[in-house]
């Protein structure tokens, strides 16, 4: 596939960066753009990549502006390689950045949309986090998540609550993703949107991209918007540990190109939060099977670092092995599936979405008491029960 591939000379060029940065870009408002491209720019930390994938803009502020910052990075002759890669035509989110992992250099990753923009000192903050950790401790760190801001105005980036880096194991980082309650806006009280999407994230490399066999070990769908909910449960399942920095790092805004009204319909979330149960089933079925046990915690956590503790439940109770958290993960994921079954039938008035939604309930697979789910699931049997008495009186 021929793809326009423009590398930036500099002979002081860092060849081996540590982190390679990568924004895919479709028909952006300049105003947007410029934000997020010049937050790459301004970062303190320097030892990184860009890579730009422009996926076939077709809006000609966008494009003349990828070449003016193109130009303005040549004459700055920054030491940082940029990159820009331009797509023949437009493939989507997904696949643009399965495209710019299989590109990058660096032994991290960090991605960016276009429509967003990160703190100064969000690289390296995270990046001072991994060698703190490593300083003292040799086991595994596989991603650093940020908090975020989210919302349409500008508010002042970099304020922490506390100084403490938070440490969580990949059954930590899967119930975060799959948090659920009937609280109303209880999403924004919890860190559900920070794990589940992408963006704010160092992950390794090696999570993603085999570099020796040139292979993905995660791969975004492609074709599909909603690639986080496809995604990022997979790369959890991969990583040994997880480190949370409660700073403010990234400013998310609401919606963008890649997101407009027509390509995310609930549908598709629906489908993106079935192919998770298939994944967390699985899951479970081989922990039961090999009768798993807890896996190794770090023998000791550096100053500075503290455990996140989220297994306990409002009974004063922990989950302390393996089948019981990804039984509660499980759970928690089913109660988002049926509440977008439940939303889309409001919307579209299509009573066809529930399928067999409450299967799983009746023969004791799923058990949604853990959940606090039980008001959602009397609506959706009252739901079904209406259309079975209408379908038994049209007889």
């Amino acid at each position: 596939m021929n793809i326009d591939d423009i590398m930036v000379p500099n002979i002081n060029i860092i060849e081996n960066p540590s982190i390679s940065i990568i924004m895919c870009i479709y028909n952006t408002p300049r105003n947007k753009l410029e934000e997020a491209l010049n937050s790459v720019a301004c970062q303190q930390f320097k030892d990184y990549e860009f890579i730009i994938i422009d996926d076939c803009s077709d809006n000609k502020e966008t494009t003349d502006f990828i070449d003016r910052f193109k130009t303005n990075w040549t004459v700055d002759l920054r030491s940082q390689m940029l990159s820009v890669y331009r797509n023949p035509k437009n493939f989507g989110l997904a696949y643009s950045r399965n495209y710019g992992v299989s590109k990058a250099k660096g032994e991290w990753i960090y991605f960016i949309d276009s429509d967003d923009y990160m703190w100064g000192l969000t690289l390296q903050k995270m990046w001072s986090a991994i060698q703190d950790w490593y300083s003292y401790i040799s086991y595994d760190i596989d991603m650093v998540v940020g908090d975020c801001i989210r919302g349409n105005k500008r508010p002042a980036l970099g304020y922490k609550p506390t100084d403490t880096v938070f440490y969580y194991d990949k059954y930590d980082a899967m119930k975060e993703i799959c948090r659920y309650s009937e609280l109303p806006n209880y999403n924004m009280m919890n860190k559900e949107l920070q794990f589940n999407a992408t963006w704010n994230k160092l992950i390794r490399k090696s999570i993603l991209y085999d570099d020796k066999k040139e292979v993905f070990k995660v791969r975004f769908k492609e074709g599909y918007p909603h690639e986080d909910n496809f995604t990022t449960h997979k790369i959890f399942y991969n990583c040994s540990g997880i480190l949370f920095l409660p700073i403010q790092t990234y400013f998310y805004r609401y919606g963008g190109a890649f997101a407009d009204g027509k390509q995310y319909k609930d549908t598709l979330m629906i489908e993106a939060k079935k192919e998770r149960q298939d994944f967390i089933d699985k899951w479970y079925n081989e922990i039961i099977q090999d009768n798993l046990k807890d896996e190794d915690e770090p023998p000791r956590l550096p100053p500075g670092f503290s455990r996140a503790h989220i297994w306990k439940d409002d009974n004063n109770m922990y989950y302390r092995n393996v089948k019981d958290k990804i039984n509660y993960i499980k759970s928690n994921n089913y109660a988002w599936l049926m509440r977008t079954m439940y939303n889309t039938y409001c919307q579209m008035d299509d009573k066809s979405v529930f399928g067999d939604v409450l299967s799983k309930i009746y023969n004791g697979e799923i058990d949604l008491d853990v959940v606090k789910c039980k008001s959602l699931v009397k609506r959706i049997k009252k739901i079904t029960e209406e259309d079975s008495n209408e379908s038994s009186n049209n007889l």
